[in-house]
Formats: C-alpha cells, sequence, structure tokens
C-alpha cells in the first residue's frame, strides 16, 4: 500500500524545509521523486543478519535525473504519535 497524498505533501514540506531536496550531490539536478513507501534499513555485523536485528524506517528520495537514492529517517520527519 502506497502511501496517501496527504503523507506524500508532508514528507515532500519537511524535507524541503529541511533542505534535503535542493541538489542532487552527484549530478546537480534539482528534480526528485519521493518514494510513497518506506525502505527499511537494517543493521547488522560481519556475521550478518541476526534474531533481534534493528531496522529503520526510512522515506527514500530519487534524483530524477541520475537515479541517486538519498535515505531519510522517518523519526526525523513524523513524531511516533503521528504514525
Amino acid at each position: 500500500m502506497t502511501f496517501p497524498q496527504e503523507k506524500v505533501d508532508k514528507i515532500e514540506k519537511v524535507l524541503k524545509e529541511q533542505g534535503a531536496l535542493q541538489t542532487c550531490e552527484v549530478c546537480h539536478n534539482h528534480s526528485f521523486r519521493i518514494f510513497e513507501k518506506y525502505t527499511y534499513i537494517i543493521l547488522q555485523d560481519e556475521q550478518g543478519v541476526e534474531e533481534g536485528q534493528r531496522e529503520f524506517p526510512a522515506i527514500t528520495t530519487m534524483c530524477e535525473n541520475c537515479g541517486h537514492f538519498n535515505f531519510h529517517n522517518v523519526n526525523a520527519i513524523f513524531h511516533p504519535d503521528e504514525e
């Protein structure tokens, strides 16, 4: 299930306020796509994924020119009571 448009609009607003959607660090383009589902980043040690692993939900943005991805911690955008 994708995010409702209201949530996408809020994500875009917050990322713009934080300066996260200004310029691609790779190609210097100014156009980004916001993915409408969470990406989960899993922390693991050298042995691989273990039981009780730690994962973080992230908002993914992609430069529309070169495809460079950026990941933004959901907790920096939404407070826990907003989820």
